[in-house]
């Protein structure tokens, strides 16, 4: 401990603006890795669309139901770029399985992923409730033989690692400055009691 002291006590200055540095980075951390998603903008990540439902309660634009598709296609539409979603989701074993409410309606929407397209549509889908106060959504990268439930704090996970951060990094710091400070703070109370 001698050894740190002595360097803490040579370095102090430093060592005190890199610590406030630190925490000024820890604290801008979380704004700066926030994912964010637009109204209007078009997405094909799972979590981006996942993020897109829960913010929007709808698809991306980029999205047409299977007979908008159809549609489209016979009337000569333009349909590249487009992904399948926004049908009606009818599994009621797969409704019991996710453990969602009885009545709640569930919507599907495809994944895209590499080699996407209107007729190759792959296994990647996610499903999601419509008629919920809080909207759940489900991936499922094997066309629904597993899901795993898409939360608010697993989108934002780099965001939420740095919140965690910020109280520990403050705690450690504190205790780590009180104990460098001891001595500084004994001659600072015995100088208020002499006054």
């Amino acid at each position: 401990m001698n050894r740190i002291a002595w360097f803490y006590d040579r370095h102090r200055r430093t060592i005190l603006i890199t610590l406030a540095i630190v925490l000024l980075i820890l604290i801008i951390m979380p704004f700066v890795t926030t994912k964010r998603v637009s109204l209007g903008k078009e997405y094909t990540e799972a979590e981006d669309v996942a993020l897109y439902l829960k913010k929007f309660r709808e698809l991306p634009p980029n999205y047409i139901t299977k007979s908008g598709w159809q549609t489209a296609e016979a009337h000569g539409g333009v349909v590249a770029g487009k992904i399948i979603g926004g049908d009606t989701h009818w599994n009621d074993y797969e409704s019991w399985e996710l453990n969602v409410p009885k009545g709640a309606t569930l919507k599907e929407c495809d994944i895209a992923t590499q080699g996407y397209s209107l007729s190759k549509r792959g296994t990647s889908r996610l499903v999601y409730t419509t008629n919920q106060n809080r909207v759940r959504v489900f991936y499922t990268e094997d066309h629904y033989n597993s899901f795993v439930e898409i939360g608010a704090f697993s989108v934002q996970i780099v965001r939420n690692v740095f919140i965690m951060i910020i109280p520990l990094y403050v705690i450690l710091v504190g205790v780590f400055l009180f104990l460098m400070e001891r001595e500084r703070l004994r001659c600072f109370i015995s100088q208020i009691r002499f006054f």
